[in-house]
């Protein structure tokens, strides 16, 4: 569960440019459990082009504002921050997905005489 630290470290994230895989480039515009959402901290997306859900409003809710199927939610590791500067707190690396990163195949020893 992240701290009142790491809570504020994203808040001030607010306005910063993203990318988010899937959806594409944006603008983080929310931090914080929506009430769709039974726990954990989502990050609302604002993107640049219709590739979103919502307009910000979810279930009646509104939690930014943005154009029609501009708005998205996701989870904070989804989030790659593209202004050059630090994620508000270390982010988990993704495994590699790309057959040069996979761990290289070791054949068995040979079998005690």
């Amino acid at each position: 569960m992240p701290t009142v630290i790491q809570d504020d470290r994203w808040k001030k994230c607010i306005g910063r440019p993203v990318n988010i895989e899937g959806f594409g480039t944006g603008f983080m515009r929310y931090y914080g459990t929506p009430h769709f959402k039974k726990e954990g901290r989502w990050i609302g997306i604002e993107l640049d082009e219709p590739n979103g859900k919502h307009d910000g409003m979810v279930q009646g809710k509104r939690y930014f504002e943005c154009a029609p199927n501009h708005g998205v939610f996701v989870a904070p590791e989804a989030v790659v921050f593209t202004d050059g500067l630090a994620p508000p707190v270390e982010q988990p690396r993704k495994k590699p997905t790309s057959a040069a990163a996979a761990p290289v195949a070791r054949a068995a020893p040979a079998p005690a005489p």
